[in-house]
């Protein structure tokens, strides 16, 4: 394949080497026959000079080392004002441009052959392949500065810290769980649970207050808590009381709550009979999720069942209208 960056300056090169073979040819005429000194060759001078300057970025792209040498090929094409200047100079300076001038031309002729061998290699490089390796480079330098971006270490980092976090969970080194008891990290425990709701979470709740708190009365409707005059076993037993209610293990589930709370919705127009939401919180979301299935198999259909992580709600009125507004107003929004 061909690389036209690679072309263009050993072209520049090739040319340099002739250009630079001129300029020495003119200062030695000029030092040894003092006639060859006049307004033709000082116009072929001045011309010989600004085509290395021109060509010189080329070379000066192209080194890899040494490149202090390279930049003493301009520092003699600015010496080197005119012929007549050139003449005129001390011996010791003539022949500081004499060794400075080879120096360069080995140079020159250095860079000419390492380009011209770059390009004997890539004409045996499917372009495809070259292309391939070219992006490798790019992933892998993106890689390389991306490791060592300051956000990829917050990152490591936190994934690190999550990565112990759920380790210690997981092999029974400690029962976050737990915290919910420790007093001085309430606040944090409640705002986490609340945040992770937010974003579609189905987080445990952290007490019963939590929940009666979310439970607002629907369009049309007023709310209040009647937990003072009724506890978890007491609202087993009124389901108990139902024909429909047909064996102990949903009572016993029922009044293994350790939270519980009673909320009666009445319509502002004074219709219908009042609907109530029995809310029976647990500990554990499983122990939640045991009481709603028995329920949906042994409720009657005055009551419907919702149930939301660790908390059960049983919507109960002879209303159908008003339970399913309760239902869907208030207690789907959980």
């Amino acid at each position: 394949m061909i690389n036209p960056d690679l072309e263009r300056r050993y072209a520049d090169c090739v040319a340099l080497v002739e250009e630079w073979g001129n300029f020495l040819d003119l200062v030695n005429r000029a030092l040894r026959q003092s006639e060859s000194i006049n307004p033709q060759n000082e116009q072929v001078f001045l011309a010989t000079k600004a085509r290395i300057a021109m060509l010189h970025d080329s070379l000066m792209d192209s080194l890899r080392t040494d490149k202090a040498t390279g930049n003493k090929m301009l520092e003699i094409v600015n010496r080197a004002i005119t012929l007549k200047a050139l003449a005129k100079a001390s011996e010791p300076e003539q022949k500081k441009t004499e060794s400075e001038w080879h120096e360069c031309f080995l140079l020159l002729n250095e860079t000419v052959s390492s380009l011209n061998e770059e390009r004997i290699k890539l004409a045996d490089v499917n372009e495809f392949t070259h292309k391939m390796g070219k992006v490798k480079e790019g992933i892998l330098a993106f890689i390389g500065k991306m490791v060592t971006s300051l956000i990829f270490k917050l990152v490591a980092t936190l994934v690190v810290i999550i990565a112990v976090v759920v380790c210690i969970q997981i092999f029974g080194i400690y029962n976050y769980d737990n915290l919910r008891d420790v007093q001085a990290v309430r606040p944090v425990v409640k705002t986490y649970l609340s945040t992770m709701r937010l974003v579609g979470f189905d987080m445990a709740y952290y007490e019963v207050g939590d929940v009666s708190a979310k439970l607002t009365a629907p369009d049309g409707f007023q709310v209040k808590s009647d937990v003072g005059d009724i506890n978890a076993e007491r609202a087993a037993n009124v389901f108990a009381g139902w024909n429909q209610y047909n064996n102990n293990k949903l009572g016993d589930l029922l009044k293994a709550a350790r939270g519980y709370d009673r909320l009666t919705f009445t319509r502002n127009d004074g219709q219908g009979s009042p609907c109530q939401a029995y809310v029976f919180w647990y500990r554990k979301t499983a122990d939640a999720r045991a009481a709603a299935r028995e329920a949906k198999v042994n409720i009657p259909p005055t009551v419907a069942v919702e149930h939301r992580a660790n908390v059960l709600v049983l919507i109960q009125s002879q209303d159908a209208d008003s339970r399913e507004k309760v239902r869907t107003g208030s207690v789907r929004k959980l």
